[in-house]
């Protein structure tokens, strides 16, 4: 394989690489999950984070001290209210 070549088949390489990259990103969603392959829920109970709260199993779904109840509705509607670091989402 002579320099000419070999300069080729590493462009191609690079663009492949940068396709497959492009469509990933656009299938992948907030939380890391791919779009296709997720399992999630479509809706639960969305509570955005308030203040302090306590974490545990058993918990209310609606919320509690330092949570605000906004509805039931899809994980990513919920970050979207709440914000991405402020929300707390269980599946129904």
């Amino acid at each position: 394989m002579n320099q000419k070549d070999l300069g080729r088949v590493a462009l191609y390489a690079i663009c492949l690489i940068a396709a497959i990259t492009l469509v990933s990103m656009y299938f992948m969603t907030e939380t890391g999950a791919y779009s296709w392959g997720s399992r999630t829920p479509n809706d639960g109970y969305c509570r955005c984070i308030t203040g302090p709260y306590v974490v545990g199993v058993g918990g209310n779904p609606y919320g509690g001290k330092g949570m605000e109840f906004q509805g039931i509705m899809p994980m990513r509607d919920c970050i979207d209210i709440c914000g991405p670091s402020k929300y707390s989402w269980i599946a129904k």
